[in-house]
């Protein structure tokens, strides 16, 4: 075990940091503009599919997979009203955004999986061209990514309403 933590560059020690403190921050409630909530989650939507695309070579079926799975995700995510509980004040041009720990377990889990598939093929490159572990891995980033798309569309989408359409509560 020492010798692969030995083995891992440097920078990846700051994102995991750096991604701690983000979930720790949303799971706060908090009144922020839309633009970083739709940074963020863009940002994690390519690294997910940039991992996808590094560790399976540009196979087109493994982003076929991560492609579907991530509309597949947004369209649930959609049909079930998520994220719930975001309100828009045009004046202020913030959004309310309750807190939850989801985006602290959608940063950790795409963290470990491209840490643990990264270690996996450098163990074993061949699994690389094993579809049975090309579409597993490209499915779980595809889920997430379509999870991070729903948050950044939701809020775009709410914050392009009219001023009477949405307000932040009375305080």
């Amino acid at each position: 075990m020492t010798l692969i933590l030995q083995k891992v560059p440097l920078w990846v020690w700051p994102l995991f940091f750096t991604l701690i403190v983000f979930g720790l921050r949303m799971a706060r409630t908090r009144n922020v503009p839309p633009q970083p909530v739709i940074v963020i989650s863009t940002v994690m939507l390519c690294l997910s599919g940039y991992s996808v695309i590094s560790a399976f070579k540009g196979s087109l079926p493994a982003m076929l997979v991560w492609a579907f799975m991530l509309c597949l995700a947004l369209l649930i995510c959609q049909r079930m009203g998520y994220p719930k509980g975001w309100l828009f004040d045009a004046d202020t041009r913030r959004m309310h955004v309750p807190g939850s720990w989801l985006p602290m377990v959608l940063f950790m889990t795409i963290f470990f999986i491209k840490f643990s598939v990264g270690m996996t093929l450098a163990i074993q490159p061949a699994l690389a061209f094993q579809s049975e572990f090309t579409v597993v891995v490209s499915a779980l980033y595809g889920l997430l990514s379509g999870i991070f798309a729903a948050r950044a569309l939701h809020a775009l989408r709410i914050s392009r309403r009219s001023p009477e359409q949405d307000h932040l509560p009375a305080q």
